[in-house]
């Protein structure tokens, strides 16, 4: 599969593509008071395939009784 280095390019070979995708996830959390940090481990899977592994993070903080994001990294691994 040939890759779009833009990301209306990436969601138009989405929405046009015939194949098989789909995001698989694992997630962990971690809070103490109103500061939190939230991991994501994914796969991005095409035909039973994985095509790229990446991780993202992002820290959080509860203002007035909700949670906010301060902050979102992430990390590929194509």
């Amino acid at each position: 599969m040939d890759w779009p280095e833009q990301l209306d390019g990436f969601a138009k070979l989405l929405a046009t593509s015939k194949d098989n995708s789909k995001r698989n996830f694992a997630t962990s959390r971690f809070a103490r008071r109103s500061l939190g940090l939230v991991t994501f481990n994914y796969d991005f899977v095409i035909n039973d395939k994985v095509h790229i592994q990446a991780s993202k993070s992002g820290r959080c903080s509860k203002i007035d009784g909700q949670w906010k994001i301060l902050s979102v990294a992430w990390t590929i691994y194509p």
